[in-house]
């Protein structure tokens, strides 16, 4: 979701003015939380003047509320009609938009607010948070830099930077600001969590179920923060741990299918593979047009020696990807796998060069290319190893465990257990726990 939040004035209003009554009627409604009520006032109070501006205006935030953010767009379209120089119906039109996934409509509508504006600290972070979407990373940064220098206590601010700084592969950065953040506020339930997150990715489990207490502690009810310290203790081995704060997830969030991912996935890591089915298939119940779902179900069948299941498991995972070309190029790495196990290798680098050729798969980066011709046989062992170097320490670890990870298999595959083991040794060197 954007930073933030709804930008509303609380106005004083004539007691003998019915309109004005109204309205103060429905922010009372608003802040009880009864929004359905405060959009019937000021539905009335537009009835009573439909000329006036701040019916609309403010039904529109009531909207947002409620989540109808298509509605809240027509009303605040309605309230710069009315009111052309209004910044604030640009700032929460293109929240609204946003949060429909128009990041390009959310943009335009940000920049009139902050031309109207130009000290908006509010219309520069979540035009950050837009351009962050869409992918202009540098562009994000700018932006929220540029709403921190003009409120420098801006705590949203720093935390969504961070997420940015990490995403370029910034892990100082990101952690300086995170903690900065929680320096601002020290309830910064975000914060605490985002942060436990990164300590966990680079291995300080300890540390990170600090912070997910930290999190919890302030949230309760935050059922994504009891999954995450669910799996830094599955890391360190707290098996009874790590299963009760997922299935305290799974009571938060019965209906979504996180908790069931997760739970498959700490049972897939102790080999208790029926159960892990059982929960990856609760997750497609539950979210059956999700590609994510598959995968873990396809993982899980592999693991468990399965591989006409996870082939198909594999195959549905494409179907139901659109968007993420990065998850689809690994769905078509593990139906290489698969393939090889089941038809043999030429088949298998037939059908990955076939793929390629009708445009199925999209090979996103330099890595995954090297990945692909790894598995058709266009360059050696030596060549995938070279091409996994990196400058960056962490991508390069990254790299040589999947490196090592598939040609491990491959050796594994065709006989050569010695020669998987020892490639296998190498690729828990590394010391990438998460892939």
């Amino acid at each position: 979701m954007p930073v933030l939040l709804l930008s509303v004035q609380i106005m004083a209003f004539p007691a003998d003015d019915e309109y004005s009554k109204l309205i103060a009627s429905g922010f009372s409604h608003g802040k009880t939380g009864d929004f359905e009520a405060a959009i019937a006032d000021y539905t009335s109070a537009i009835a009573i003047d439909p000329d006036k501006v701040n019916g609309y205006y403010y039904r529109g935030t009531a909207k947002i509320k409620t989540g109808d953010f298509k509605s809240a767009i027509l009303d605040f379209t309605k309230s710069i009609e009315l009111k052309p120089d209004y910044a604030d119906a640009y700032l929460n039109r293109g929240y609204s938009k946003s949060c429909r996934k128009d990041q390009v409509g959310a943009i335009q509508d940000y920049n009139k607010a902050i031309e109207l504006k130009p000290d908006y600290a509010v219309a520069f972070a979540d035009r950050g948070h837009s351009k962050s979407i869409i992918g202009d990373r540098d562009g994000a940064i700018q932006d929220y830099s540029k709403a921190i220098k003009l409120k420098p206590d801006y705590a949203e601010a720093y935390e969504y930077r961070s997420r940015v700084e990490y995403e370029k592969r910034d892990k100082e950065s990101a952690f300086l600001d995170l903690n900065k953040s929680i320096e601002i506020n020290p309830k910064f339930v975000l914060a605490y969590h985002d942060r436990g997150y990164i300590k966990s990715y680079h291995g300080d489990q300890d540390g990170s179920i600090v912070d997910f207490n930290k999190a919890i502690e302030l949230k309760p009810n935050l059922a994504v923060a009891y999954l995450c310290r669910g799996n830094s203790k599955s890391i360190i081995g707290d098996r009874d741990g790590a299963f009760s704060d997922i299935n305290k997830a799974i009571e938060l969030q019965p209906k979504s299918s996180h908790g069931y991912l997760m739970r498959s996935k700490v049972k897939n890591r102790n080999k208790d593979f029926e159960c892990a089915l059982l929960d990856a298939n609760k997750a497609i119940e539950l979210d059956p047009n999700n590609p994510y779902v598959y995968f873990r179900l396809g993982l899980t069948h592999y693991d468990s020696g399965k591989y006409e299941e996870s082939l198909d498991d594999f195959m549905k995972c494409k179907v139901y990807e659109e968007s993420n070309h990065l998850f689809s190029d690994y769905s078509w790495f593990r139906t290489w796998l698969n393939r090889d196990r089941l038809s043999g290798e030429n088949a298998a680098i037939q059908e990955l060069l076939d793929s390629k050729t009708k445009g199925k798969i999209s090979l996103s980066s330099k890595w995954q290319v090297a990945i692909f011709r790894y598995l058709s046989n266009q360059i050696d062992e030596q060549s995938l190893i070279t091409t996994a170097k990196n400058n960056d320490p962490m991508t390069e670890k990254e790299n040589l465990c999947e490196a090592y990870f598939y040609s491990g298999t491959r050796l594994l595959i065709s006989g050569k257990t010695p020669d998987a083991i020892e490639h296998f040794k190498k690729c828990v060197s590394t010391g990438i726990i998460y892939y």
